[in-house]
């Protein structure tokens, strides 16, 4: 029988990103679930607004397009003022200008067109007109958005963007990386950096229904110059955001944006001929700040890879990655120096006694307030929550008398 020490060394391998290669076309969809690395992903400017008699079509053609083509369409709605005079729509924030985002998509494509008005890689394809009903939406997704959609799928881009950063409450921590796969000229081309609401429901008066608005353009946050041109070049682009952070948000009427519908939309563009080369969206909850497969939500260790999320504790100071310290076997029950007995086998069973040593160790923890120690847990021998002179009492007592 041999006496263990426990110690616990944590290895963090790097972070990786996986770029998805399969590419799989569904024979009526032509869908592609997994884009290669090089592919374009499909971009869609929408303009509409809720008394526009005929976008209610539109809008639920491009619900279904969404629903369809999730690893493959991007999409922002961009809330015409004039269509949307009843709700807080179009209060879109260009930069810092409240309102501003919709005339200034417009303005970048030079557009004269009535509403609904849709546009495929910015100034590739475009179309105008809708309908009302289920029935003419149905219609316009089978005849016109989808195969357009469809007859675009796998070109081929230089750029790859990846999206990450962290989300605590209405704060949004961003960062975006492109990088180039090819060599393509830098001249005029910009990053469009916009977050979007998803599924925000709204009232529209053509058909008197509730629709889902996808990706509705709230706050356009800046445009970024891009200099790398070179293959394997990389530039990154980061910022922070507070959601409704202005005062039109405490006098609104209509309901806040809903943090749990947030997307970061990021945009590769040509600033003078208007063509998208690439785009990618990701709702803020699902950023993955230690890149190991976990979105931050989810992650027992939000910093650290750890791809198994490995918690043998189960305990709420994280999984073993972050939590170094096992009180489910090892550091409880007055236990602070950690020592256990092993008596062999795949399935090991722990064995403890408590002796002098976890006295002397607890007299530490007390006196140096160390409330950062695996044995801090294990010192709450009389159960009040925390550690101190009294524990160091009761573990005398019960190691004396053997009672632990």
């Amino acid at each position: 029988m041999n006496k263990i020490f426990s110690i616990l060394l944590i290895t963090l391998p790097l972070s990786q990103n996986l770029d998805p290669v399969d590419i799989l076309y569904n024979n009526i969809k032509t869908r592609i679930e997994s884009p290669s690395r090089s592919s374009q992903r499909i971009f869609w400017d929408y303009f509409g607004g809720e008394t526009c008699t005929f976008c209610p079509a539109v809008d639920m053609a491009f619900d279904q397009l969404m629903d369809d083509y999730p690893d493959d369409v991007v999409l922002v709605t961009w809330a015409d003022p004039y269509w949307s005079p009843y709700t807080d729509a179009e209060l879109c924030i260009y930069i810092d200008e409240i309102g501003d985002c919709h005339d200034v998509r417009e303005n970048y494509y030079n557009m004269t067109t009535s509403r609904p008005h849709y546009r495929r890689q910015g100034n590739q394809w475009s179309s105008t007109g809708g309908g009302i009903t289920s029935a003419d939406s149905a219609q316009i997704y089978d005849a016109t958005i989808q195969p357009a959609t469809v007859n675009a799928l796998g070109s081929e881009t230089p750029y790859v963007i990846a999206l990450n950063g962290y989300r605590d409450g209405l704060t949004i921590s961003y960062e975006i990386t492109l990088t180039m796969d090819s060599y393509a000229s830098s001249e005029n081309i910009m990053l469009e950096i916009v977050f979007v609401e998803d599924k925000v429901p709204m009232f529209f008066s053509g058909d008197g229904l509730v629709h889902d608005v996808r990706n509705l353009a709230r706050h356009w946050v800046s445009t970024e110059t891009i200099t790398i041109e070179s293959e394997g070049e990389s530039q990154i682009f980061s910022g922070e955001i507070l959601m409704m952070d202005h005062n039109l948000w405490q006098i609104s009427d209509d309901d806040p944006w809903n943090p749990d519908n947030m997307k970061l939309v990021a945009i590769v563009q040509d600033n003078i001929s208007g063509d998208v080369y690439q785009s990618m969206q990701l709702n803020v909850n699902d950023f993955d700040i230690d890149n190991d497969g976990v979105g931050n939500s989810d992650d027992n260790c939000l910093s650290i890879y750890n791809p198994t999320q490995a918690d043998v504790d189960g305990d709420e100071n994280g999984g073993d990655a972050c939590d170094p310290c096992d009180n489910a076997n090892i550091f409880l029950d007055g236990n602070a120096s950690g020592d256990y007995w092993w008596y062999g086998g795949s399935d090991p069973t722990f064995t403890f006694k408590l002796d002098i040593f976890d006295i002397y160790r607890l007299m530490e923890i007390v006196e140096e307030d160390d409330i950062e120690s695996c044995g801090y847990e294990a010192g709450d021998i009389t159960g009040e929550g925390e550690v101190n002179i009294f524990d160091v009492y009761a573990l005398i007592t019960f190691v004396m008398e053997g009672i632990m």
